[in-house]
């Protein structure tokens, strides 16, 4: 597998991977979820998945609670486990809730003695408490776990319609709920409910008209303040100021050498023509010398001494590491794809007039923010709205056309007059053979002309800079404040895991019927979901991974073999695209493998006898008999970390759960292990779990 880092355009100094899966000895990789390539974005948000020491039971239980709906069960199995059993602290909600998360995610064989324990225990507090909406929600979840065991059993106990019928008396968000968290364990026992107004409000759920809009604000960082960016002044000429004062002190010696003697008529038409020759010269000298420097962005002006591309004072942000090249990266590519240039052919040019602006918004952004105070992805919204206003530009007048051209022959041609003026003013006065006042207002006027031109144009120049400076900042903040605006309806993560959810229960059921399946012809499925490449991803913190695009793999298990399905999922719109399917024998398994980087131990305080866990990455590989392998794998997150306080581990577990590999590693090594035997034992196992159930119900 080929992996070569490539610098991030989302931010947090992380590399960016290359994600193309070379196969050595007939291998492909197929899972590899902790790689991804896009824009990270991770909310702030401690109110969702974050738990502070000393909070109260209600805290602990909202949390466990979002835990659950957003997709780790473990993790709030573990808290609802803690505030029932340790703390009996118990409501019918709790139970109803604390059976969910242990069910959540998990096989049948796997739902076995201690935890089929905890359940029962459950329950018993359930029936404690008076009867409410809480208790018949769980009775329902008792009622279609009894009818596992019933069906797996051997026999019937009842009439096996009572329980989907008291499922469809629940309201629907009860029943997505159960649907959700048992759907691993009820596999194809409940066709009928599948069929029933569940099914459609589930797909009205997934379809309603907003998501995409409001999938993808899920995905967008929350937008940093843009901050003012004061232009680089353009710096005077040494002694130009200098020289201006000198030239005018000749002048003023030379009119006053010129108005000393006697009277004359021609004296008048002289200071005209001179004042009228002065004004013209520098007035539009100055508009001439200010043409001279190119035009910039954000009150940048540009000489025409730099180098081609206007890189002369620019940072380097390639040449940096982290949050520099970070921006550099983010501004060329957004720029590539959606600037004035992705959309004309290349021999127009197109590139080369924005490399300057591209130049200018690298060393603002670099220039103004601190890698520790703000993220790139935080700036993507403000790069591009300034990718847009480029593209405004393009639309407007091809860059690089030369729309000043007559203006500038128009002040070409005054300044000429003015020359002209001057000249035939001194011509006038040595024709009166004042030649003195001629040599001093010569020099003086040329001295004091020259170089103020040349000051004219600097402070024009500035002022004007300043002023573009100060708009672009106002119109940036305008930005701002409607980005803000539109990202307040942003979806809670929760809402992002139930499309998530709502998707893979349609693909599953689409796979099955086109196909020409039936749910109670699978024997178990498995969905399996990584990033799609150059997908963006967000998360919560402490909280899983979401993807706005993902690549889902559908393992169908029957009985003459594993159908495999795989696809590309649209995140925001829930579309499949380029699907591809696939089949093989049970005995086609040749070996499985399960290989684990990190450490496992018990804990120093033996009196809690609790195992320790910090794992790096789990990997699994199942090759077939024809050479191909399936490998899957969980990398840390390494690169996501934004608290001290989240540890790799925790990043780790989250993603894990998330992928769909927690359940399948233990099915599929049962198949690697079993071959073709696998059905038969299978069946066994769960007449084993039955007969368990029974025994320990006995006993008691």
């Amino acid at each position: 597998m080929s992996e070569e880092p490539e610098p991030d355009p989302a931010g947090n100094g992380a590399p960016k991977i290359d994600n193309r899966n070379v196969a050595s000895d007939g291998a492909h990789v197929d899972q590899q979820v902790g790689f991804q390539i896009g824009d990270t974005t991770i909310h702030h948000d401690r109110r969702t998945y974050h738990i502070n020491q000393g909070d109260p039971p209600e805290r602990r239980h909202e949390v466990a609670r979002n835990l659950l709906a957003g997709g780790t069960p473990r993790r709030a199995e573990e808290l609802f486990s803690a505030l029932l059993f340790r703390e009996g602290r118990i409501t019918t909600e709790r139970t109803y809730y604390y059976a969910l998360s242990v069910m959540s995610e998990r096989s049948l064989t796997e739902l076995s003695g201690e935890l089929l324990d905890h359940i029962r225990e459950a329950h018993r507090m359930c029936l404690s408490h008076p009867l409410d909406a809480w208790s018949e929600a769980l009775g329902v979840v008792w009622g279609l776990l009894c009818r596992v065991r019933w069906e797996y059993g051997g026999r019937v106990e009842g009439e096996r319609t009572d329980v989907v019928v008291a499922l469809r008396a629940l309201p629907f968000v009860r029943q997505e709920e159960i649907a959700r968290h048992m759907d691993v364990i009820l596999s194809g026992l409940v066709q009928e409910w599948w069929e029933s107004d569940l099914k459609l409000h589930m797909m009205r759920e997934r379809t309603v008209p907003d998501r995409a809009a409001q999938s993808r604000k899920f995905f967008e960082a929350a937008p940093a303040v843009p901050r003012p960016y004061p232009p680089d002044p353009v710096p005077a000429a040494p002694g130009d100021r200098t020289r201006v004062f000198f030239g005018c002190v000749a002048v003023l010696a030379g009119l006053a050498v010129l108005l000393a003697g006697p009277f004359r008529m021609g004296v008048l038409a002289e200071l005209l023509l001179l004042g009228a020759g002065s004004y013209l010269v520098l007035r539009y000298g100055v508009a001439i010398e200010c043409s001279r420097f190119r035009p910039g962005v954000g009150g940048h002006h540009l000489e025409p001494s730099a180098d081609a591309d206007g890189d002369a004072a620019a940072v380097d942000v390639h040449g940096m590491t982290g949050f520099g090249r970070n921006i550099g990266a983010l501004v060329d590519r957004l720029f590539k794809e959606d600037g004035p240039g992705a959309a004309v052919k290349p021999e127009q040019g197109a590139e080369a007039p924005y490399k300057e602006y591209r130049t200018y918004l690298k060393n603002r952004l670099v220039r103004s923010y601190q890698p520790d105070e703000v993220k790139a992805a935080n700036l993507r919204w403000l790069v591009e709205w300034h990718v847009k206003r480029a593209r405004g530009w393009w639309s407007r007048a091809e860059p690089g056309a030369g729309t000043g051209s007559a203006s500038g022959g128009t002040a070409v041609l005054c300044r000429s007059l003015g020359v002209l003026a001057g000249v035939a003013g001194l011509a006038l006065a040595l024709w009166a053979q004042q030649f003195w006042a001629v040599v001093l207002l010569s020099f003086g006027g040329w001295l004091a002309l020259r170089h103020g031109v040349r000051v004219g144009a600097v402070k024009r120049l500035n002022v004007a800079a300043q002023a573009e400076a100060n708009a672009l900042y106002e119109a940036e903040l305008d930005a701002y404040r409607a980005r803000v605006a539109e990202l307040e309806d942003r979806p809670s993560d929760a809402q992002i895991a139930r499309w998530h959810t709502l998707d893979k229960f349609y693909l599953v059921s689409d796979v099955i019927k086109r196909v020409g399946l039936k749910r109670d012809q699978i024997i178990e499925y498995v969905v399996l979901t990584e990033c799609a490449p150059f997908a963006r991803r967000s998360r919560l913190e402490y909280g899983p991974p979401r993807y706005s695009a993902y690549m889902v793999r559908i393992l169908l298990l029957t009985r003459k073999g594993v159908r495999v399905v795989r696809l590309r999922l649209d995140a925001h719109t829930g579309e499949a695209q380029n699907e591809e399917r696939f089949m093989f024998r049970y005995d086609a398994v040749v070996s499985a493998k399960v290989t684990e980087k990190g450490v496992r131990t018990t804990a120093v305080n033996a009196v809690q006898d609790l195992d320790v866990e910090n794992l790096r990455s789990r990997v699994f590989r199942l090759v077939l008999s024809n050479g191909e392998a399936i490998e899957m794998k969980v990398n840390s997150f390494k690169s996501w970390q934004q608290s001290h306080e989240e540890s790799e581990s925790e990043l780790i577990d989250a993603a894990y759960e998330t992928s769909g590999i927690e359940n399948a590693l233990p099915i599929l090594e049962a198949i690697a292990a079993e071959g073709e035997d696998w059905i038969t034992h299978e069946r066994e196992r769960r007449r084993q779990w039955s007969r368990e159930w029974d025994e320990v119900t006995v006993a008691r």
